[in-house]
């Protein structure tokens, strides 16, 4: 471990962040001022190709399921990442989303429902989590996977797009209020990036999403042959044939 930190943790590979009242700089020197330089950081990149579905099952004796469904996405550099971002919570970002008005209200299938994306320096991932009673793990799958192939078949109307925009917009604008947030904002981008994007911009292109964009990102990665399944509860490993079975769009 102290060799691994000797190799990552060097002034190339750090960014410092201030944000709030910062009179000067002095103390970033007095604290990070002995840093060793070092070199580039290398990693091994992350294996995108994936043939057919696939599902992995976690056996514990537990009083409920818990599942994610999700598929390969898009890396943090990616032009449609913000339209990712809508679609994430047209489906599941809140308590309006299509996955909790169908999984947990119409249905009764989930405690909890939710769905995100998430976006790394050469991969990402979009991804519905839920917990449930364990025998409504397979029907709430195939729920899951109806409401994929819905925002795929039909464009979400102009209402559903718009409260989900002033939905992105509000969580925003919350967080920067807090001084932590915004230094994470800013240095986030610098280190993953090499490239920054004010709030006000990052605005103007989730605003800039329409529905069409959300329907052909939705047929870009809601395909079958990318789905993921894990399952933590009392399962046995054949389950995992069956729950392969379930993986249809």
């Amino acid at each position: 471990m102290l060799n691994y930190v000797k190799r990552m943790y060097h002034s190339k590979a750090m960014v410092v962040g201030l944000a709030g009242d910062v009179k000067d700089a002095e103390l970033v020197e007095k604290y990070f001022g002995q840093v060793p330089v070092g070199g580039e950081n290398k990693f091994l990149p992350a294996a995108n190709v994936q043939e057919k579905p696939q599902s992995l099952v976690y056996h514990k004796k537990t009083d409920q399921a818990h599942l994610c469904l999700g598929v390969r996405a898009f890396d943090n550099s990616h032009p449609d990442r913000f339209v990712l971002s809508v679609l994430g919570t047209i489906l599941g970002g809140n308590m309006s989303s299509r996955l909790f008005l169908e999984v947990r209200e119409k249905r009764g299938l989930a405690y909890s429902v939710h769905a995100e994306s998430e976006e790394f320096h050469d991969c990402g991932y979009f991804v519905t989590d839920a917990g449930l009673r364990i025998e409504d793990v397979e029907e709430a799958v195939k729920v899951i996977l109806g409401e994929y192939n819905k925002l795929k078949e039909n464009p979400p109307t102009l209402d559903e797009l718009r409260r989900a925009k002033d939905n992105a917009r509000g969580k925003m604008v919350l967080a920067l209020e807090d001084s932590f947030r915004v230094a994470s904002f800013y240095t986030s981008q610098e280190l993953l990036r090499k490239e920054i994007e004010t709030p006000e911009e990052v605005l103007k292109r989730i605003e800039a999403v329409t529905s069409e964009d959300i329907q052909r990102v939705a047929k870009d990665i809601f395909v079958q042959q990318k789905l993921n399944l894990a399952v933590i509860g009392p399962f046995e490993q054949n389950m995992v044939d069956r729950f392969n079975r379930l993986l249809v769009l």
